[in-house]
């Protein structure tokens, strides 16, 4: 049993949710022999593949670099110490060794040639961990390689002709089989194009073989014509295989043709000797052996060996081999040897028989093939063939046969009505539920009876679409009525698919039918639902739009339909992008695909084209759906006409412009008289002005002090027009923030008596900016400052900065701001509310105005404040 050693896990991908099997389960069902190591040596996971190739299982934790018995070096002398092994040399170079050849023995003395493939495994810092090796026998290639004289014997003494050629078409071998075919020698054609014995109509047949063979494909029993030496035209069959390097790229091909204008027995004969060749070379599971009868010696290859469950220093010799043949079939098989064997005989062997393996005595089906040749006095001097093992073939034989035994129970006992019928188009079967439902007997339903149980009005399609079937031999999905043995006729769905042999022969169809009258029924229900859903949908004043899982457009309600002037077919996928105007074409989806993404609500604004030309507003909304599983479906949402909003939006826009502007001209000329007023006191002689000098002068102030306050409310109210349309400029100049800030505070001061306002700065330089508009910022800071701190106080201004940015700040000891508040006071419009602060007037758009100027000079604005202990405004400019 493969264990895992405590605590090993394999590494994790990501937080996903385990699979149903473990790694461990995963990795024993592997047919590749893996295992891993710590990056001490000691093994810490194997397989049961590994396990098998050594022969044992190793001790976890305990045992180091490989689990092999004993290892040998290449040579298969030279013993190899485990700290030489690839996964040691791996581990202490900690990178990827590539492919090396070991040759270990395993405790009942056997040997396996690897390839080892180790590779380093790190954590996730990036220091080694352990390693992973994969080990693949390749004992079957190295005595593949023992056993090429012997393959080459038997294809030089084949009477097939087996030619193998360059990917160019150059022969390159020519055994004698082919001299006989094709009357050339060897020295006549190697070297030579293989055209030559192409006839002239049928040249275009190479360079097509060539073409499959680079693609490593095989051509098999591909029958032409070829040209002899004389000239004569022999009907050949050609099987053609890729001839492949030990890196497996494909170098030249190997051909087998044979003559198959002889009668079919040779033809037969010619085939199966033509894949026992194909086996023999390209399939590491078949076994060889050669029998020398004259010299009773036996030998077997270690294929052939483990087929029969004998170890590689075990002797065997005729006798074993007949001991080891199931009693059953013994004497048929010795039958068939002496056959072959004989004067008289063929020479030819191919018998299925089965084995008592000598490891475990387990019972195994084998199919042995082979060949005997006779000395000039017709004495069997070799005897070659191979050993295949079979067992799960005829386990498949076995279970095709039970399978019958089960459709046949199946069929009978199945919910389904089954039906079957031959290629003359006749019904021959229907299963007990189908006779069960109809209450008519088999003989009643065979052949065309079974119509006669069909409602009359479906007859006719029922006939159309089955001569249809049967002529183009494809399936079918059909409805229709069928009378139930109480009288009743009931709907059934009727699924049918043809039936082909293994070689594509048609043999007819078979059905399932179910009875979905129920079904039908509720259905109709559903499709009238649908059709109630659809009409509320499709009188509903909005646009209404649906989504797949790729934000592909799937619907679209008669609303939007009726806008854009677009058929629905036309609206599908991203159709419905059509009628956006061109400005807005690649917000509106970006922004979608951005939301999606997220699984988040999709709101945005854009403009369409209607069919009547009028170019409209519209405002979307959609979220997404999720089916009854919980599984993401697609999104779902609607489409408002907002025009008429806009255009509200846009008059009151207008609307400020035009009151600020009417505004500003009377303030303008008060302001004037105001000013007129202040000097004509300042000239009027003293004792005419004394009694009322007090008055008038404080009067005169309030006037002036409440028209630069109109002013300045004003001039917000244009900033803020500009700022949303765009139009707000920047005059950017280098200046002094230091002394910006000096005359800022100095302005300031003149607005107040109780407050004391002291500047702190260490910084020196110079920033780049529109020095009225930070300006505007400071004073605007400043006068909340003042206004917000009703008890008077200590009001700093602090200014430092580096290289990059300048900051200043405005400190003072007011009524200070809720911290639910703070993210919201830059918005327009928005004023806090309380008790103390609706004591104090404006528009609410002062902080925002000097957001956004700030924000335009790629600077930052923020708040810090307590409840009751004031609070600190900080903007940031970059010197750039």
């Amino acid at each position: 049993m493969t264990k895992l050693s405590p605590g090993y896990q394999f590494p994790a991908q990501g937080e996903a949710e385990r699979p149903v099997f473990s790694y461990e389960e995963i990795a024993d069902r592997l047919p590749v022999a893996v295992y891993i190591c710590d990056k001490e040596g000691h093994i810490t996971f194997y397989n049961k593949a590994a396990a098998g190739l050594w022969g044992h299982e190793p001790r976890l934790q305990k045992d180091r670099w490989c689990g092999a018995w004993k290892l040998y070096g290449a040579d298969g002398v030279t013993p190899l110490p485990p700290d030489q092994c690839p996964m040691a040399v791996m581990l202490r170079g900690a990178k990827a060794v590539g492919e090396m050849e070991v040759l270990i023995e395993r405790p009942d003395g056997t040997r396996r040639y690897l390839l080892a493939s180790p590779s380093p495994l790190f954590d996730p810092e990036g220091n080694l961990a352990g390693g992973v090796d994969t080990l693949q026998d390749i004992t079957a290639q190295k005595e593949n390689e023992k056993q090429e004289a012997t393959l080459a014997a038997i294809v030089e003494s084949a009477e097939d002709a087996i030619v193998s050629k360059t990917l160019e078409g150059v022969v390159t071998s020519w055994n004698r089989g082919a001299e006989k075919l094709f009357g050339y020698t060897a020295a006549e054609m190697i070297g030579q194009s293989i055209t030559r014995l192409i006839p002239a109509d049928r040249l275009d047949e190479e360079p097509a073989i060539l073409e499959q063979l680079k693609k490593g494909a095989r051509v098999e029993h591909f029958e032409t014509k070829r040209l002899t030496k004389n000239g004569n035209l022999l009907d050949i069959s050609l099987t053609i295989s890729p001839v492949l390097n030990s890196k497996g790229t494909v170098i030249g091909a190997s051909k087998i043709a044979r003559d198959i204008s002889g009668d079919k027995r040779l033809r037969e004969a010619l085939r199966e000797r033509e894949e026992r060749l194909r086996m023999a070379s390209e399939s590491a599971k078949l076994g060889t052996w050669e029998y020398q009868p004259m010299e009773g010696k036996l030998d077997w290859s270690d294929e052939c060996r483990r087929i029969y469950g004998v170890s590689d220093g075990m002797k065997v010799d005729f006798t074993f081999f007949t001991d080891r043949i199931f009693s059953e079939d013994k004497d048929r098989v010795l039958e068939e040897i002496g056959r072959a064997m004989g004067r008289d005989g063929e020479g030819n062997y191919d018998l299925q028989f089965r084995i008592c393996r000598y490891s475990d005595k387990q019972v195994r089906w084998i199919r042995s093939q082979g060949k005997v040749y006779f000395n000039e006095q017709q004495q069997p001097e070799r005897f070659i063939g191979t050993v295949l093992d079979i067992t799960e073939q005829k386990k498949q034989e076995q279970e095709l046969k039970d399978s019958v035994e089960l459709f046949q129970t199946m069929a009978d006992n199945a919910p389904a009505m089954i039906w079957m019928s031959g290629s003359d188009k006749f019904n021959d079967y229907f299963n007990k539920t189908w006779l069960e439902f109809t209450g008519r007997t088999l003989a009643e339903e065979s052949r065309d009876g079974w119509l006669g149980g069909v409602y009359p009005d479906d007859v006719q399609l029922c006939t159309d679409t089955y001569g249809q079937a049967l002529q183009s031999q494809e399936g079918f999905y059909l409805e229709y009525r069928l009378r139930h043995h109480s009288g009743e006729y009931r709907w059934i769905s009727d699924n049918c698919v043809p039936r082909f042999s293994a070689q594509g022969e048609f043999l007819g169809f078979i059905s399932a039918c179910i009875d979905i009258d129920d079904q039908k029924r509720a259905r109709e229900k559903i499709l009238d639902s649908e059709l109630l859903l659809k009409t509320i949908s499709n009188v509903a004043p909005v646009g209404l739009w649906m989504t797949d899982t790729t934000g592909m457009n799937t619907f679209a309600n008669e609303t939007w339909i009726e806008w854009t002037g677009l058929p629905l077919e036309e609206q599908l996928g991203s159709g419905w992008l059509a009628k956006v105007l061109e400005e807005d074409k690649v917000n509106a989806p970006a922004l979608f695909r951005e939301a999606m993404l997220k699984r988040e609500k999709y709101t945005t604004e854009f403009r369409i084209l209607r069919q009547d030309g009028d170019i409209r507003w519209c405002l979307t909304e959609g979220s997404p759906f999720y089916d009854i599983n919980g599984v993401f479906a697609g999104y779902a949402g609607s489409v408002t006409d907002i025009t008429d909003i806009k255009k509200l939006e846009q008059r009151k826009d207008d609307f400020i412009k035009m009151a600020s502007h009417e505004l500003k001209t009377p303030i303008t000329s008060i302001k004037g008289y105001v000013q007129l007023l202040m000097n004509i006191y300042e000239e009027v002689s003293a004792d005419k002005l004394q009694a009322a000098k007090g008055t008038v002068k404080s009067s005169l102030g309030t006037i002036a002090k409440q028209v630069n306050k109109l002013t300045r409310l004003i001039s917000e109210l244009l900033d803020l027009s500009r700022i949303e349309s765009g139009k707000l400029e920047l005059d950017k100049t280098s200046f002094d923030p230091v002394s910006l800030v000096e005359e800022a505070v100095q302005d300031a001061r003149h607005t107040t008596s109780r407050h004391a306002i002291l500047i702190h700065s260490d910084y020196e330089g110079k920033v780049y900016a529109d020095r009225d508009r930070i300006a505007q910022v400071l004073l605007n800071l400043l006068t909340n400052a003042i206004k917000y701190s009703p008890d008077a106080g200590q009001i700093d201004v602090s200014l430092k900065g580096d290289k990059k940015n300048v900051t200043i700040s405005v400190a003072d000891p007011g009524i200070g701001i809720e911290k639910k508040e703070q993210q919201k006071i830059f918005d327009r419009f928005y004023r806090v509310e309380g008790k103390n602060e609706q004591t104090y007037p404006g528009f609410g758009i002062g902080l925002f105005i000097a957001s956004e100027i700030i924000q335009r000079h790629n600077g930052t604005i923020s708040v810090k404040s307590d409840k009751g202990k004031g609070s600190v405004f900080t903007f940031t400019l970059p010197v750039a």
